[in-house]
């Protein structure tokens, strides 16, 4: 999913201004032990699933919602792995964002066979 409407409207306010958007993070495995990792574009690097919190959201409803969006997979959080914030932040250029705080959660998925490998 593209950038939400909330941020799209921060974005239009704030121009090329950089932003700083909390996100949370999940790594899916299943009872296989597989891991669930998403490809940025064609060729791009591999990654965690997740994206950007919400108003009004927890990081663990993002959490969740993000999986579903990204990848159609329902997850179930079993514990969070760490809170990563500091001089290194994942970032987006094409967003023109960079993600202060990134939750990620060790979670449990049934991963359809069609997203694994």
């Amino acid at each position: 999913m593209g950038i939400s409407p909330y941020f799209a409207g921060i974005r239009a306010a704030v121009g090329n201004e950089l932003l700083l958007i909390p996100g949370a993070s999940v790594l899916p495995w299943d009872a296989q032990n597989r891991v669930l990792l998403v490809r940025n574009e064609v060729d791009g690097p591999w990654g965690l699933l997740g994206g950007a919190i919400e108003p009004d959201e927890s990081p663990q409803e993002a959490a969740v919602r993000e999986a579903l969006e990204e990848v159609g997979v329902q997850v179930e959080l079993t514990n969070l792995r760490a809170v990563l914030v500091g001089p290194n932040f994942d970032s987006d250029t094409k967003m023109e964002t960079k993600w202060p705080t990134f939750k990620y959660f060790l979670t449990r998925a049934s991963l359809p066979v069609s997203h694994t490998r």
